[in-house]
C-alpha cells in the first residue's frame, strides 16, 4: 500500500480511495479570540463564558471559570464560537490542546475556533488533530516557546474520506477510547486522593497527632519545645553582627489557636529561620558555561529542573559568595508560587550543585540544622500554602514577600519529637512515592495505547498515512 508523508512542504498524494488530501483552511474557518482590556471590571464577571488556553482538556469542555459581558466582547477582539466549535490551544504551557465546544463562549486569543465546514465532522477533524498534536507543536515557531500561528493552522494537510466514513471512524474511536478515557479517569482520581491523603498525614504530623502514641510511651521530653525555642532566640541574639540594634523576631500572636500536645509551643518562622532572597544578576551577562543559575524557571514542586539554564561566568563571583546554595537547602518561588501543578517548593541536591541564587527566589534556613526536614514538611503542608496564598500580591505575577513567609505560625515540637515526626512521614512517604509512581507509568500507557488506537483508526504509521 502506498504511503504519503504528513507535511505542509510535502503534500500526500496516495490515498485510500475516495480520500484527498485538503489543507485546514479549506475546509473549516479558522480565528482566535481575544483579551478585553485588564482592570476595565465593566468588562468582566458578565453572563458569556470566556474560554482560555488552560481550560482545554482533549476532550468536550462542558464548562470554564471566567467570563466577560457584552461591552468586554464589543471592544475587543474576542468572539463568540457556537457549540462544536473546535478549539486549539495556539501557545504557552497549553499548547496543542484540543477540545470541543459544547456551549457558546468566546476565547482569548491564545485558542483558535475552528468551525468546519458541512462536509467534514468536527469528531473526525478532532481525533484527527489529537493524533497529529505534536507535530503541530514542533512545526510551531518561536524557540523556547513555540507558538502554532494561524498560517500554521490554516496549511495543516487533513485527508478528508467521505463524510460516512469519517462518521464511523468517529464512533469506532468514541467506542475505543471511551475505555481508556474511564480507565485514566480512575487513576487520576486515585492520584488526587493521594494527594489528599499526603495533606492529611502532614496535618497529622504538625497537631502531633502522628506522634501521639510515641509520646506516651516516650514520655515528657528532656528538652519541651518552649526551651528549645528560647535557645534559638538566645543562640540569634549571641550570633548578631550586622548594623545598627538587635531586632528580635516577631512572635506570634497565640489568641484564639487550638491548644497543643504537652511540651509543644507555637512559634514563627521568623523566630526559627532566616530568608533570604537571591541577587538580580543581569541577563545580559549570562553565558552558555559557568555556575547554573537557579530562577523561577528552575523550580517545580518538589524538584530543580535545569532545561532551560543561564549561567554567569565563574570570572565575575566576587561578592557573590553568599549566594551559593548547599545541599538541604530549601528553595520557595517567590513569583506565583501556586501553579496548577503545585506548591513551588523544592530542597537543593547534590547533582544541582553548584548553583547561585537568582532574585525572587527565597532560601529558608533553619537555625538549627537537625530542623530542616520538620521546615520542609511544614512549608508543604496546607496551612503554610494557604498562608502564602492568601498573602500573594500583583494580578499579572501572583508575588510573595519575604515577610510573608516569616510570619507563619505553626506548632513546634521538642526536637527529639521532630525527628522522630520525620522518621514517620518519610516512610510514609516513600511508600505514596512508589505508588504514585505506579499510577503515572499506567497513565502513560493509557496515553501511548489512545494514540496507538487513533493512529490506526485513522492509518497513520510511523508519521505517515497508508
Amino acid at each position: 500500500m502506498s504511503t504519503a508523508t504528513l507535511s505542509p512542504t510535502n503534500p500526500a498524494t496516495a490515498l485510500p480511495k475516495g480520500w484527498k488530501w485538503m489543507t485546514l483552511g479549506e475546509v473549516a474557518q479558522t480565528t482566535s479570540g481575544g483579551t478585553p482590556t485588564t482592570g476595565v471590571e465593566e468588562y468582566y464577571n458578565g453572563t458569556i463564558p470566556w474560554v482560555k488556553s488552560g481550560d482545554l482538556n482533549n476532550g468536550y469542555l462542558n464548562s470554564c471559570q471566567d467570563s466577560i459581558t457584552e461591552l468586554g466582547l464589543a471592544n475587543s477582539s474576542a468572539k463568540l464560537f457556537k457549540p462544536g466549535t473546535l478549539l486549539l490551544a495556539l501557545y504557552g504551557a497549553t499548547i496543542g490542546r484540543i477540545s470541543i465546544l459544547n456551549f457558546e463562549a468566546a476565547t482569548n486569543q491564545a485558542v483558535c475556533g475552528i468551525s468546519p465546514s458541512k462536509n467534514l465532522d468536527v469528531k473526525f477533524l478532532f481525533y484527527y488533530l489529537l493524533c497529529i498534536r505534536q507535530k503541530l507543536i514542533d512545526q510551531g515557531q518561536g524557540g523556547a516557546q513555540p507558538n502554532i500561528n494561524q498560517r500554521i493552522a490554516r496549511e495543516t494537510p487533513i485527508p478528508v474520506p467521505p463524510l460516512s466514513v469519517q462518521r464511523a471512524i468517529a464512533a469506532r474511536l468514541d467506542a475505543q477510547l471511551s475505555l481508556l478515557d474511564a480507565t485514566a479517569s480512575k487513576l487520576k482520581t486515585l492520584q488526587s486522593k493521594l494527594k489528599r491523603y499526603r495533606q492529611a498525614l502532614l496535618k497529622s504530623a504538625v497537631t502531633g497527632e502522628l506522634t501521639r502514641r510515641w509520646r506516651e510511651v516516650k514520655g515528657p521530653a528532656a528538652e519541651a519545645a518552649p526551651a528549645l525555642l528560647e535557645r534559638i532566640l538566645r543562640d540569634r541574639r549571641k550570633a548578631f553582627c550586622g548594623r545598627g540594634k538587635y531586632t528580635e523576631p516577631q512572635a506570634p500572636d497565640t489568641a484564639g489557636l487550638p491548644e497543643l500536645p504537652e511540651g509543644w509551643c507555637w512559634a514563627s518562622v521568623g523566630q526559627v529561620c532566616t530568608v533570604d532572597v537571591g541577587f538580580a544578576f543581569k541577563s545580559a551577562e549570562f553565558e552558555t558555561s559557568g555556575i547554573k543559575l537557579l530562577r523561577g524557571e528552575n523550580l517545580e514542586p518538589g524538584a530543580l529542573r535545569w532545561k532551560d539554564t543561564k549561567y554567569w561566568p565563574e570570572s565575575k563571583l566576587c561578592g557573590l559568595e553568599k549566594l551559593f546554595l548547599s545541599v538541604g537547602d530549601i528553595i520557595l518561588a517567590m513569583d506565583r508560587p501556586v501553579i496548577s501543578s503545585g506548591f513551588k517548593i523544592a530542597r537543593v541536591k547534590t547533582i544541582d550543585l553548584p548553583c547561585l541564587l537568582v532574585q525572587r527566589m527565597a532560601r529558608i534556613h533553619p537555625l538549627i540544622k537537625a530542623m530542616n526536614s520538620l521546615i520542609y514538611y511544614i512549608m508543604n503542608s496546607e496551612s503554610f500554602i494557604n498562608h502564602i496564598f492568601a498573602g500573594q500580591t500583583g494580578t499579572q505575577i501572583p508575588h510573595v514577600s519575604g515577610s510573608n513567609i516569616l510570619t507563619f505560625k505553626f506548632p513546634l515540637p521538642p526536637l527529639a519529637e521532630q525527628q522522630q515526626i520525620v522518621v514517620e512521614l518519610e516512610h510514609r512517604f516513600t511508600l505514596l512515592d512508589r505508588l504514585e509512581s505506579q499510577i503515572n507509568h499506567n497513565l502513560k500507557r493509557t496515553d501511548a495505547l489512545k494514540q496507538a488506537a487513533l493512529k490506526k483508526a485513522l492509518r497513520i504509521n510511523h508519521g505517515v498515512l497508508q
